[in-house]
C-alpha cells in the first residue's frame, strides 16, 4: 500500500468533517484528507487531482450520496466510495450497495472510530479485487492458464453451478474447510455454509442471478469439517456463455477467521473495561455515602457534647456513638488499604504461633453483643483440645477473615442463628460460618467474591457496607494457603467454607513473674522528658493528653529538623514519639540523624501508614518501636513500658 492514502471526504457539515478528520489523523499520518462542502467543489477536485477513496455522507446540500456515486462511476469505476452518513437504515444501505459504495459508516462516536479500518480494509480489498479481475480476464483468455490461478491461488476459488452445486473447487479452498476436492465436487455451497447464514446466502445469489447486482462482496460462516466456524468475505459474480445465459457462479472465498477473533476479543475487552469502569464508579459512590455516614455521627455528636447543661447519660450516650461511628470509620478505611495492597502484591504472610480456641472465645465476646442486638443466636464451636488448638498461621489476617463473614452474616439475617465451627480434615482445618439469613441465588455464588459486586446488588442500600469484605477474605485465605466457596439458598441461609492449612506447634511453657503487677495505665516512673515531634495539633494534644496523668515534662516540635537540633542540645530527653509526616524534614530523615549522635534514646514511630514496608523502613532508620494511628491511649502506654521494662 502506498505511504499515503488521498481521499476525497463530501459532507456539509462542518462539524462532521471536523470529527471525520480528528479521527484519521489520529489513527495515522499517511490519510491525507482533501475536503468537499458542495457539489461544485466535490466535482472540480475529482475531475482535477487522483484518490485513493471517496468518503461521502449520504444527505448533503443540494444532492445526495447516490450522486456522488453516479459521478464517480463515470469518472474513475475503480475509485471506491464509502458512505459516511448519520442515516443509518438497512434501506439506504442497500441502496448504497447496489450503486456500487465499497462500505457504509454511521456517523457516531462509536462506529465512527472504526473508519481508518474500513477504508484500509476496502483498499486491501479493491486491491484484491483488481487482482482477482486481472486473474478471471486471464482465465478467460487461455484455459491452461486458467486452472493455473485457480489452482494456486492464494485464496479459495470454486465454480458453483445455478442449484448451488461445487463443479469445480481450488486446494485453497479444500485446506479453508478442511475436506478434499472430491468431497467438495459431491456436495453443494450451502451443505457448507452455517446454518444461520443459509438465507443470506441465498439471498445475495438470487440477486445476481436476477440481475439486481453484478456482483457482491458479504461476510458469511462455513462450518469446517471439524465443526469448527470459519469467517469468511466471499465475493461472487455470474459467468454466462456466448448465448448470455447463465453457467455458474464464480466465487471467491477469503478466511478472515483470525480477523474476527481479534475484533471478538477487542469487543471483549472493551466491554470487560467497561464494566470494570462502570463498578468503580459504583464503589466510589458507595463508598461516599459509607464515609459520611459515620463522619455526620462523628461531627454531629462532637458538635452536641459542647451543649452546656449536658447530663452524665447523654453524654455517654453521644460518647459512645462517636467511637462506634469512628470504628466503623476506621473499619472502611482499612478495607480501602487492604485491597489496594492486595492489588499491589505488598500484602505478607506473618507467622505466629497462637491458640485458636482463645482467639474463637475472644471473638466470641466481641460478636456475642451484637448478635443479641438482633435476638440471634450465635454460637461457636470448637472440636479441637486447648493442647491441639495452638497453631501457627497469620493471626491477623485468619480473625480478620472469620469477623468478615460474621459481619456479613450479622448484616444479612434477622431472625435465626449465626454459627461458627472449625474441624480438621487431614491436614486441613475447615471453617465454617453458618447462618440462617437472606441467602444468595445460585448466579451470584461467584460474583460476591468479586471487588464492589455488593453494592450493585444493593441499590436499595438496605445494607451497608464497602462491598470489599468477602474481596479481601479470599484474597486472604489463598494467600494462607486454603480456599474458600459457599452453599446457599435464597431465604434459607448461607454457609461460608474456608480451609488454611493445619501447621501444629508446641504450646509455649507459661513462666511466672515475681514483679508487682502496676496499673497498666501509669507509665514507666523512669521517664521523666518526652519530646513528641508532630506537626497536627489535634493529633499533639491528644498524645499530651493521654500522657497527663504521669508528671511527665512534654516538649514538642512541629518538624524533623526542630527534633534533632533539640536532641543536639538537650541531653535529659527519656523518650521521642517521631511522626512519620512532617513538613521540612520527615520522621524516619530525622531518625537517621539523630542516631548518628545517640544511639541509646528510645524512639517509637507513630504514623498513619501502617503496612509492612512502613514498619521495615522505619526500623531500618533506627526506631525502637512502631505505633499506628488512630492511636489508643492504652496501646501507646503499653509500648511505652515495654520498651523501658
Amino acid at each position: 500500500m502506498k505511504k499515503t492514502i488521498n481521499i476525497l471526504h463530501i459532507d456539509d457539515s462542518f462539524l462532521d468533517r471536523s470529527l471525520v478528520k480528528d479521527v484519521l489523523h489520529q489513527e495515522s499520518s499517511e490519510f491525507v484528507l482533501f475536503e468537499a462542502d458542495t457539489r461544485e467543489k466535490f466535482e472540480s477536485l475529482i475531475s482535477e487531482q487522483e484518490f485513493d477513496v471517496v468518503l461521502s455522507d449520504f444527505n448533503i446540500l443540494g444532492f445526495d450520496g447516490l450522486q456522488v456515486l453516479e459521478i464517480v462511476r463515470k469518472i474513475n469505476p475503480e475509485l471506491p466510495v464509502i458512505i459516511v452518513t448519520g442515516t443509518g437504515s438497512e434501506e439506504v444501505a442497500i441502496k448504497a450497495m447496489k450503486m456500487g459504495a465499497a462500505d457504509y459508516v454511521i456517523k457516531s462516536v462509536k462506529h465512527i472510530r472504526s473508519l481508518p479500518h474500513v477504508i484500509k480494509s476496502v483498499l486491501e480489498h479493491k486491491q484484491k479485487e483488481i487482482e482477482l479481475n486481472r486473474t478471471q480476464n486471464a482465465l478467460l483468455k487461455s484455459e491452461a492458464l486458467f486452472r493455473t490461478a485457480f489452482e494456486n491461488a492464494t485464496i479459495g476459488v470454486c465454480m458453483v453451478d445455478v442449484n448451488g452445486n461445487f463443479i469445480s473447487v481450488n486446494e485453497t479452498l479444500c485446506k479453508i474447510t478442511g475436506y478434499s476436492k472430491s468431497e467438495l465436487e459431491k456436495s453443494s455451497f450451502m451443505s457448507i455454509t452455517h446454518p444461520s447464514d443459509i438465507d443470506k446466502s441465498k439471498y445475495f445469489l438470487n440477486e445476481i442471478l436476477k440481475g439486481n447486482i453484478n456482483n457482491t462482496n458479504f461476510e458469511k460462516r462455513y462450518v469446517h469439517k471439524s465443526g469448527n466456524i470459519i469467517w469468511a468475505i466471499i465475493s461472487t459474480s455470474l459467468v454466462k456463455n456466448s448465448t448470455n445465459n447463465t453457467e455458474y457462479f464464480f466465487t471467491f472465498i477469503q478466511d478472515i477467521s483470525e480477523k474476527k477473533k481479534f475484533e471478538e476479543e477487542l469487543i471483549k475487552a472493551k466491554e470487560k473495561a467497561e464494566e470494570a469502569d462502570r463498578l468503580k464508579t459504583a464503589f466510589l459512590n458507595n463508598i461516599s455515602h459509607e464515609i459520611r455516614t459515620p463522619m455526620n455521627a462523628i461531627i454531629g455528636f462532637s458538635e452536641l457534647l459542647n451543649e452546656p447543661d449536658l447530663d452524665k447519660d447523654k453524654h455517654k450516650e453521644y460518647t459512645n456513638t462517636i467511637m462506634q461511628s469512628s470504628e466503623h470509620l476506621l473499619s472502611i478505611i482499612s478495607d480501602i488499604i487492604s485491597i489496594a495492597t492486595i492489588e499491589a502484591g505488598q500484602e505478607k504472610i506473618h507467622q505466629c504461633e497462637y491458640n485458636l480456641n482463645e482467639m474463637l472465645d475472644l471473638m466470641y465476646d466481641q460478636f456475642k453483643i451484637k448478635a443479641d442486638e438482633k435476638n440471634l443466636e450465635f454460637k461457636i464451636a470448637k472440636t479441637l483440645s486447648d493442647r491441639e488448638a495452638t497453631i501457627s498461621t497469620d493471626k491477623t489476617k485468619l480473625i480478620q477473615i472469620i469477623s468478615n463473614l460474621i459481619n456479613n452474616s450479622l448484616k444479612f439475617t434477622d431472625i435465626g442463628f449465626i454459627e461458627v465451627s472449625y474441624v480438621l480434615e487431614d491436614t486441613q482445618l475447615v471453617f465454617t460460618v453458618k447462618d440462617s439469613g437472606i441467602g444468595i441465588p445460585k448466579n451470584m455464588h461467584d460474583e460476591v467474591f468479586k471487588r464492589f459486586r455488593q453494592i450493585e446488588y444493593s441499590s436499595d442500600r438496605q445494607h451497608g457496607g464497602s462491598g470489599l469484605g468477602l474481596a479481601i477474605s479470599r484474597a486472604y485465605i489463598e494467600l494462607l494457603g486454603g480456599k474458600i466457596w459457599l452453599n446457599s439458598e435464597p431465604n434459607v441461609g448461607t454457609s461460608f467454607f474456608f480451609t488454611i492449612p493445619y501447621k501444629v506447634k508446641p504450646q509455649p511453657k507459661l513462666t511466672t513473674s515475681s514483679k508487682k503487677s502496676e496499673d497498666p495505665m501509669d507509665i514507666n516512673k523512669n521517664i521523666k522528658n518526652i519530646l513528641i515531634a508532630e506537626d497536627d495539633d489535634s493529633n499533639f494534644l491528644l498524645i499530651k493528653t493521654f500522657l497527663s496523668d504521669n508528671n511527665i515534662n512534654i516538649i514538642r516540635v512541629k518538624t524533623g529538623v526542630e527534633a534533632v537540633e533539640i536532641c543536639k542540645n538537650k541531653t535529659d530527653i527519656d523518650l521521642i514519639l517521631m511522626d512519620i509526616k512532617m513538613p521540612k524534614e520527615n520522621g524516619l530523615e530525622a531518625i537517621k540523624k539523630i542516631r548518628k549522635f545517640n544511639t541509646q534514646i528510645p524512639i517509637i514511630i507513630e504514623s498513619a501508614y501502617y503496612d509492612d514496608s512502613n514498619r521495615e523502613e522505619a526500623f531500618a532508620a533506627g526506631c525502637n518501636d512502631f505505633i499506628t494511628k488512630p492511636i489508643k491511649k492504652h496501646n501507646l502506654i503499653a509500648v511505652i513500658n515495654k520498651l523501658f521494662d
